[in-house]
């Protein structure tokens, strides 16, 4: 059995130089201001993408198609290799609650193998031989000793949660009751943690498995972009999941500090993402953009943008008290990875493969249809998801 336990609701920087922007230095559309630092009130939307994206979707398969293709299988072949026989699943449905209600002191866990037949290995904590062969002579069941009891497995997670209340760098903690060890999700960088684990004598020997955060990126993808802003807050934390309940609103930069406003004309200072960076677009306009593989769009500070949450603020963490210090008091809205509203709302893939079949269009040509009728829509004082649901629809 393995348990995860959640404790905490994680672009490439372009080319251009200061040279390329207005022509005291300052991103496109910024004031300078008698402090030195920007304001930025209004940006124009993110550019339409011209090209129409590949379609992510088509030609995938489940995961038992792809291993019945991948081994010459029929689906139904491929099904029982993946998952067993049916005699195997029905014997199992049939033995986890006898194991579990009368082997408690010493049943550990189920695990399916397959080298190459499909089998269930039976592990309890000793005398697995004797004891499984009260229950069943099915030769698909193996016995094996080892691991730890669920409750002996929870035990050693309890020791972290507990850890982790004070200390919630530790974010994810996960049991394996057949290995026998506690797995850590730690949302900071390895040689913190341990310097962490050493100043509060914490014992990571070999029973524990720890993932660590990348290395925060440097805030700025550009030197020149540091002088227009008092500070530039982030997390100091690298999430484990990232919500994505939907907010959408401005993000502005006054007199130097970043500020968050929404259409019920409610304000706040605005953070950031972990691995957030302030650069410049093409177009020469001041950008927030995201590094790592799961990179996502830029936003344009001024311009109309999306984001997901709730994102938690940590009044201790180290940016957030120089973010007071640098720009005062007052609420504080972490906007995590924000996107610009536009290419947040372009349609998904699949949807343009549908509106092309639907109308015997090249997926490009359908492409151009729905880009040029969100034009339209935006002309008309209708923005994002409204603008892109009056031209294009799942399944049209």
């Amino acid at each position: 059995m393995r348990i995860a336990i959640l404790l905490v609701p994680l672009m490439a920087a372009c080319s251009t130089t200061a040279s390329d922007f207005t022509p005291d230095g300052a991103p496109a559309g910024t004031t300078i201001e008698p402090s030195g630092y920007a304001t930025i009130l209004d940006a124009p939307p993110s550019p339409f993408p011209e090209i129409a994206p590949e379609d992510a979707y088509q030609n995938t398969l489940s995961p038992v198609e792809q291993f019945a293709r991948d081994n010459g299988l029929s689906l139904e072949e491929a099904a029982a290799a993946i998952n067993g026989p049916p005699e195997l699943q029905a014997e199992l449905q049939r033995l986890q609650p006898l194991l579990r209600a009368n082997e408690a002191e010493t049943f550990v866990d189920f695990v399916m193998v397959r080298d190459p037949g499909v089998r269930m290995e039976v592990w309890f904590t000793r005398n697995a031989e004797e004891t499984l062969a009260r229950y069943t002579s099915n030769p698909l069941f193996v016995p094996r000793d080892g691991g730890v009891t669920p409750e002996n497995a929870q035990a050693l997670a309890d020791i972290w949660i507990e850890r982790s209340r004070e200390y919630p760098v530790i974010q994810l903690i996960g049991t394996s009751s057949v290995g026998g060890d506690v797995e850590l999700g730690i949302g900071i960088e390895e040689a913190e943690f341990r310097a962490l684990a050493a100043q509060e004598g914490w014992e990571l020997g070999p029973d524990l498995t720890m993932t660590f955060a990348s290395a925060r990126p440097a805030a700025f993808s550009i030197p020149e972009a540091e002088q227009w802003v008092r500070f530039f807050p982030r997390e100091n934390i690298a999430p484990s999941i990232r919500l994505t309940a939907i907010s959408t609103g401005t993000i502005t930069l006054e007199d130097g500090c970043f500020r968050v406003r929404v259409r019920n004309g409610e304000t706040a200072l605005a953070l950031f993402g972990y691995d957030n960076q302030l650069g410049v677009d093409e177009q020469g306009y001041l950008t927030i953009s995201r590094t790592g593989e799961d990179a996502i769009e830029r936003y344009r500070i001024g311009e109309p943008g999306a984001w997901g949450g709730p994102a938690e603020v940590r009044e201790d963490s180290a940016d957030v008290v120089t973010l007071r210090e640098a720009c005062g008091d007052g609420e504080i809205w972490n906007v995590a990875d924000p996107t610009s509203l536009r290419l947040f709302s372009l349609p998904f893939s699949d949807w343009v493969t549908n509106y092309a079949e639907a109308n015997d269009l090249s997926r490009q040509e359908a492409w151009d249809i729905v880009i040029a009728c969100m034009r339209r829509e935006e002309r008309r004082g209708r923005a994002g998801l409204e603008a892109r649901d009056r031209c294009i629809r799942q399944f049209n």
